[in-house]
């Protein structure tokens, strides 16, 4: 078992704008700073009308579709006839603000999250944009149903420990390594004290050339940040955090 601590999500863990993982789109819309954390199909309709039409706009939609097509699960393994179909439901992982004289979305961020279906396989992947006046920006997530945010999601892969355990069962020729897949389990139904959230529990599924591996990640939300740890059994079959009561 490997414990390590990571503060609290911030979007300096995510790839720098000249990373080629980054769509960009000149845009303005009016939102709101009251926006749910998670919006659910049902709640969609009920969010600001603005920030509803940003999310349905095309030009925003295609943007977000180029990034999840970056996704190295994607790109390791390509198929011409994939199709990609965005989910309506999406959370907030920095607030929203606009100015107030111009209308002019000036920053946040959401994930937004994309159906894939191609070639025999079907995938969730998952698209975070960022928005910083007067652009918005997309890059591709870790796919699957984990939990973790942006920065929580850099600080597991690129965690000593983990990368560690990659080297060990990696293939000697092989010098690339992604996670394929990710998988909610459950969730603790009590925080720890000072905590926002309970702890839970995620599969993640890595991949290295033409080897993978499962393991299973605990994530402990405290009063200064989040732990995690690895074990090396996974546990019974993954939840959907949707369906969630």
């Amino acid at each position: 078992m490997t414990r390590m601590k990571c503060r609290a999500p911030t979007r300096a863990a995510i790839a720098p704008a000249s990373s080629p993982a980054v769509r960009r789109l000149s845009r303005q819309g009016r939102v709101t700073l009251l926006l749910l954390a998670f919006c659910s199909p049902q709640a969609f309709a009920q969010l600001d009308p603005e920030f509803a039409r940003l999310v349905k706009d095309p030009r925003e939609q295609k943007m977000v579709i180029d990034a999840a097509k970056l996704s190295a699960v994607v790109t390791e393994h390509p198929c011409v006839k994939a199709r990609y179909t965005i989910f309506d439901k999406f959370s907030i992982t920095e607030p929203l603000v606009f100015d107030k004289s111009t209308g002019a979305l000036r920053s946040g961020s959401w994930r937004q999250a994309i159906h894939y279906t191609g070639c025999g396989v079907t995938r969730v992947l998952n698209v975070l944009v960022l928005a910083a006046a007067p652009s918005i920006d997309a890059r591709p997530l870790l796919p699957g149903t984990t939990l973790a945010g942006p920065r929580l999601q850099v600080d597991v892969f690129k965690s000593p420990a983990l990368q560690l355990r990659i080297g060990r069962w990696r293939d000697p020729g092989c010098t690339m390594a992604y996670v394929s897949d990710t998988a909610f389990v459950d969730r603790e139904s009590a925080p720890l004290p000072g905590a926002a959230s309970p702890p839970w529990r995620e599969v993640w599924t890595l991949a290295a050339c033409e080897r993978t591996e499962s393991i299973t990640v605990t994530f402990a939300p405290d009063a200064t940040g989040t732990s995690f740890h690895f074990l090396e059994v996974a546990p019974d079959k993954p939840r959907d955090p949707a369906n969630l009561p």
